[in-house]
């Protein structure tokens, strides 16, 4: 993955350019509860900013906790700008977040993925819509 272009915005969000197609990145790892509701907030703000379509992902670890308030905004988020975000893939969750990943998809009626890697993620992420629906048939 080399080429790669980052530039950071606003409140810990980055963007990743990598053949031409720009990823929003947001980093969660090692953030209280307050620090991530800011972030997602920020986030929020700035999909409604943009007003374009964006794809996105979310990096969380074993210090980043999906607490109810945290599950709340994001749900908010999710609402106010959820039509905006193509495509949305998470890396660092562990078995119990996995789980309230599924539980999030249920209830939005999204298609969030959890991966294992960085490059599996961005890799997702970028692949064409034709390639994605012609691998889901198979």
């Amino acid at each position: 993955m080399s080429a790669i272009e980052n530039k950071f915005l606003a409140d810990g969000i980055q963007k990743m350019v990598y053949l031409n197609k720009e990823i929003l990145v947001i980093d969660y790892s090692n953030r209280k509860e307050a620090d991530m509701i800011k972030k997602i907030i920020a986030l929020g703000d700035f999909i409604k900013k943009e007003n374009r379509h964006v794809l996105l992902l979310a990096i969380f670890n074993d210090r980043s906790f999906a607490t109810p308030s945290f599950l709340h905004h994001t749900r908010k988020v999710n609402h106010e700008v959820g039509h905006l975000i193509d495509r949305k893939a998470l890396i660092g969750l562990n078995l119990a977040k996995r789980m309230i990943l599924k539980g999030q998809n249920l209830v939005l009626g999204s298609d969030t993925k959890s991966f294992n890697s960085m490059e599996e993620a961005v890799q997702y992420l970028l692949e064409d819509e034709t390639v994605v629906q012609t691998k889901s048939i198979l």
